[in-house]
């Protein structure tokens, strides 16, 4: 049940939702689950818990945290929250395109 919880609470475009989230995360110990919190919080357009999203970014232990960046930096965008940090993470997601582009044309 855990293991899908935070993605069912996203769906629910609603303030509790993003309080639900924001309650299991500090309690969530598997960091991917904690990546799936936060992508729910983005998902919301939680302008509210930015703050709590790049606490997940900063701890950098999955490998989709770029997923994560690139999801807290549209958040970002479409909610005028600006952060020193939003360049790094477009940055990252520019990086990982590239690469998938050029692996994209090396089996063309």
């Amino acid at each position: 049940m855990r293991l899908w919880l935070g993605g069912i609470v996203a769906r629910f475009k609603h303030p509790m939702s993003e309080l639900a989230l924001l309650a299991m995360l500090p309690h969530e110990p598997d960091p991917s689950l904690r990546l799936d919190l936060a992508m729910g919080l983005c998902d919301l357009y939680s302008i509210e818990s930015m703050e709590v999203v790049k606490g997940v970014i900063a701890e950098d232990c999955w490998p989709d945290v770029v997923d994560l960046m690139e999801a807290a930096y549209t958040n970002a965008v479409v909610n005028g929250w600006h952060d020193p940090d939003m360049a790094n993470w477009r940055k990252a997601v520019q990086e990982m395109d590239n690469r998938s582009v050029d692996a994209t044309e090396e089996r063309d």
